[in-house]
């Protein structure tokens, strides 16, 4: 008799298990061998297929970039360039505006003092023409007292 604590395993197989346990292992190793292969393979593709692209060249691009940035400091040094004309013709055109309205004042103010100068010498003229006007009557009366006087009212 056998003890409880004794017992023996005993490993036999037959052989539908061991070609069983052989159909399992190499499907499995099948199955990952096929997953390795097409892994490779598709590796091996996109390694080609990214060795056959050109290197990236940006040369271009950087070029087209250095000229637009050339070309931006210029427009705003343009852009400077006429702000500063605007404020000078600004200016000018501040101080024009002050000009003639100096000289519109000064105008106005020669036309008033020319019509004061008018009035004034025409004042002048005029006196003098009275002047003249009783010079001459006088000398008129003097001429016909004159002329009444060497007539000979008898010679008549």
């Amino acid at each position: 008799m056998e003890s409880d604590g004794s017992k023996t395993f005993s490993l036999t197989l037959s052989p539908t298990m061991v070609i069983g346990g052989l159909l399992a292992t190499i499907s499995a190793l099948g199955s990952g061998g096929y997953y390795g292969v097409t892994l490779y393979n598709r590796a091996m593709t996109a390694i080609e297929s990214v060795e056959a692209f050109e290197q990236y060249n940006d040369s271009d691009l950087k070029t087209r970039i250095n000229t637009l940035e050339i070309e931006l400091k210029a427009a705003k040094e343009r852009q400077l360039a006429t702000a500063d004309a605007l404020i000078r013709i600004s200016e000018n055109l501040t101080n024009a505006v002050a000009l003639a309205r100096e000289s519109q004042s000064t105008a106005k103010s020669a036309v008033v003092s020319a019509e004061s100068v008018n009035r004034e010498v025409q004042t002048r003229l005029d006196a003098i023409k009275k002047e003249v006007d009783s010079t001459v009557a006088q000398l008129r009366n003097e001429m016909a007292g004159l002329k009444r006087a060497t007539t000979n009212p008898l010679g008549r």
